[in-house]
């Protein structure tokens, strides 16, 4: 028997195995076959998407292979994907057939042995040329029901429309793309590599599909008519486009990876994509080595032997040594937060430059790392009107909210008093409300800040006491003309406080009184440590801080702060 028949890999760092599919066998089950190919000399084959599902794999297929006929077990959602295929004809999806052949396909259920570590770990590397070299990508979207039925229909409509054709909002349409994105496809990780690598790719539910770049170009109309949609549609017909963060970085991702091949560092990725999650905690890092550089993708050991926060420390010192530190986060995590200075794919990886002045040599020693930096300050109260579940509040800038936020930095200290008059604090409120745009896409220059959200609170309780302190935006921002919304919600994740010297600043959930607010080298932004009660040069670290006046390197140079000593310090 031809020797490619065999299902064991000889070579698995350099071969790969893919499925025919086969007619039904005779009882009516799922039969295949797999065969052996160098990753170099595959023929023309198409890769698949999907989600395994959190039930366990106890649907079966029949495979013949050079070892025999096997029954392989697989998940019901793949074997819903399989059946839904033998359905199709070259007329139906053409992008699975050649001629009158369906093509063969490579699912990493059925082509990686997954009771084998080993094999896994050297299947991984290969996936970025897997689906670099498939001639589609099919992304089997699970679920079905008239929503989604719906969605597809409507997005394929909408997007047929010229650039010159105004797109009437459809509150149906707009249910039935939440409904879409809302599917566990969008939410998981494995998959962004998946779809942004392929030429082509397809999606399918049930017996609908629509391709990448229609859904791409539907979801940009959609965007356009809820926006453009009247002011009593708005009050009747809530939305955010918020909600399609998840297709706007497939999107942003995709269209970067066709000119910038290795231009995403790892933990860039890490920051972005949180919105994703992985069964598997190593997965928060293996599933992106694909789509990440390739000199971090070479460095990183493919290692399910070990523990995940193990798996974390490796990157976050690999990280240090290619692109400067960041300390080991628990990417598994629900809890973690977007970090500042970082926007679209089209920003620069760091916006802030709070540090630069400071030298960065941090040497690790077990769990630890020591870092060089300046203490800046220390927390001498924090607010605590800023309940999480009220985060829709901050939308309207006649909140109550916005009133404590007031009460709270607005309040001049007796000494020492680091702003020279109210109009030097309400200057600062603004900048550090707004934390500087961060936020927006893209991200607007400093200096029109105060013209934007002046704009966007005009007229509200909020504007009016700030005009009370003599705050009024500044005549060379460009303003509403450029972007007149801010997304106020983000600061429900934030802590305000007023430092021992008087400054107003926003920390990470968790800040506490007495909490050390330090420049370490390296770090684009301000970092607030917590001393250990044991050593007072060793530190937690709680996250970053927002300091106005700190987070750019020209601000601190101007500061008392820029002939303080440097001092060496652990993190642990």
């Amino acid at each position: 028997m031809d020797m490619n028949h065999y299902y064991c890999l000889r070579e698995p760092a350099h071969e790969i195995r893919l499925l025919d599919l086969l007619p039904a066998t005779a009882s009516g089950g799922l039969n295949g076959r797999v065969r052996r190919f160098s990753i170099g000399s595959t023929p023309t084959f198409v890769s698949v998407s999907h989600v395994w599902g959190d039930k366990k794999a106890d649907r079966a297929m029949s495979l013949e292979s050079g070892c025999g006929i096997r029954n392989l077990q697989i998940s019901h959602n793949l074997e819903s994907f399989l059946i839904n295929m033998l359905c199709h004809t070259p007329e139906t999806l053409p992008q699975i057939w050649e001629g009158s052949e369906r093509l063969p396909m490579w699912i990493d259920m059925v082509c990686i042995d997954q009771v084998d570590n080993r094999e896994k770990a050297l299947q991984i590397p290969l996936m970025r040329d897997i689906y670099s070299k498939a001639s589609s990508v099919v992304v089997w979207i699970h679920e079905y029901d008239s929503y989604l039925r719906y969605a597809f229909q409507y997005l394929r409509r909408i997007g047929r429309q010229g650039p010159g054709e105004e797109a009437l909002f459809d509150p149906m349409g707009w249910d039935a793309i939440r409904r879409l994105l809302g599917c566990e496809w969008f939410h998981r990780r494995w998959v962004i590599q998946e779809s942004v690598l392929p030429k082509n790719a397809i999606f399918l539910s049930g017996s609908d599909s629509i391709s990448m770049n229609e859904l791409f170009r539907g979801i940009n109309m959609a965007i356009s008519a809820l926006l453009a949609r009247p002011r009593p549609t708005k009050k009747l017909k809530p939305g955010n486009t918020g909600e399609l963060r998840p297709i706007r970085v497939l999107r942003e991702l995709r269209q970067a990876m066709e000119t910038e091949q290795d231009r995403f560092g790892l933990f860039w990725l890490m920051e972005h994509l949180r919105f994703t999650r992985a069964t598997f905690a190593h997965d928060q890092i293996y599933s992106l080595l694909g789509v990440c550089n390739a000199q971090e993708a070479a460095a990183t050991s493919i290692r399910y032997d070990l523990e995940p926060e193990e798996i974390y420390k490796r990157s976050a010192m690999l990280h240090a040594d290619i692109h400067g530190p960041s300390w080991v986060p628990n990417w598994h995590s629900q809890k973690l937060r977007r970090c500042l200075g970082l926007s679209d794919t089209g920003h620069q990886r760091e916006f802030f430059n709070a540090s630069s002045a400071i030298p960065f040599n941090p040497s690790f020693k077990g769990k630890q790392l020591t870092v060089s930096g300046v203490l800046v300050d220390r927390i001498r109260s924090i607010g605590d009107f800023c309940p999480r579940d009220r985060a829709f509040d901050f939308s309207d800038a006649d909140s109550d909210l916005y009133q404590q936020y007031l009460d709270f930095w607005m309040t001049p200290v007796d000494e020492p008093a680091p702003y020279s008059d109210a109009v030097s604090r309400a200057e600062t409120f603004v900048r550090t409300l707004s934390l500087l745009g961060i936020y927006l896409e893209p991200v607007p220059s400093p200096d029109d800040i105060p013209t934007i959200f002046y704009s966007w609170c005009s007229g509200s309780s909020l504007c009016k006491r700030l005009e009370a302190y003599g705050f009024k935006p500044k005549s060379n921002g460009r303003g509403p003309e450029q972007k007149t919304f801010i997304r106020m919600k983000r600061l429900a994740s934030w802590d305000p406080f007023i430092t021992v010297n008087g400054y107003m600043g926003l920390g990470r959930n968790g800040a506490l009184i007495g909490d050390e607010i330090w420049l370490i080298g390296g770090c684009s932004t301000p970092v607030l440590l917590s001393s250990s009660v044991d050593s007072p040069s060793r530190y937690e670290v709680k996250g970053e801080v927002f300091l106005d006046g700190f987070m750019f390197q020209d601000q601190f140079a101007k500061t008392t702060h820029r002939n303080s000593l440097i001092e060496r310090i652990v993190l642990i």
